[in-house]
């Protein structure tokens, strides 16, 4: 079965999220944008990516983008957004 499209669902902080497989090749041109100019990794460049091409959230059954301001407004603090941050990661990386 094809990775492009597959699809994972899991309910934080009484939101269901819809995490998306962009594909093989997608995902390591999202590895490579967020790499800094020291080669690591930079966590907010990785979550504007995520935001952008994995995660979607089911709000009143409507599904919608999500980014910082939604967790700072939805949830006022970070746990959910970092447990959302390592659910797709691990969806995507895996």
């Amino acid at each position: 079965m094809a990775l492009k499209g597959k699809q994972e669902t899991k309910t934080i902080g009484e939101v269901e999220f819809i995490f998306q497989h962009p594909g093989i090749e997608e995902v390591l041109d999202l590895k490579e944008r967020t790499r800094g100019e020291n080669g690591h990794v930079s966590d907010k460049e990785l979550a504007k990516e995520l935001f952008e091409h994995v995660i979607i959230a089911k709000v009143d059954d409507s599904p919608q983008k999500v980014n910082f301001t939604f967790f700072e407004e939805r949830f006022g603090g970070m746990k959910e957004y970092k447990e959302v941050i390592k659910a797709a990661a691990a969806f995507l990386f895996r």
